[in-house]
């Protein structure tokens, strides 16, 4: 007798979630509050912690892909950072972010307001 055992309850789908968004100065990791016009964004970078996303993550900024790295942080938990471009924050925008894992599932988008000085 040959007996067959099946799973009928499919795994749970992956969550892939922002709890949290904002944009910090890359060198002194100061987080901007609120998010203002800077003529530099390459100084800055956007930071997210949430869940589903690992080492190969990437955060998209209004579709566009950023260098993006998993950071640990003190609260043994991790973060997922990526470093604005240039022209980013040049203008008072809504910077619409989300990330998207390698294989291709995306998470909620966030939208940040940057605004005038």
């Amino acid at each position: 007798t040959v007996h067959r055992l099946f799973n009928t309850i499919p795994p749970a789908p992956s969550t892939l979630i922002i709890r949290n968004a904002g944009v910090r100065h890359r060198v002194k990791r100061e987080m901007l509050q609120p998010i203002t016009v800077k003529q530099n964004g390459k100084k800055f970078e956007v930071v997210i912690t949430g869940e589903g996303y690992d080492s190969d993550s990437v955060i998209l900024v209004n579709g566009s892909a950023l260098n993006t790295e998993l950071q640990p942080t003190a609260a043994e938990t991790s973060v997922l950072v990526g470093r604005l471009k240039r022209p980013m924050l040049l203008e008072p925008v809504a910077l619409t972010v989300e990330f998207v894992n390698r294989d291709g599932a995306r998470s909620n988008k966030v939208v940040l307001q940057v605004v005038g000085e």
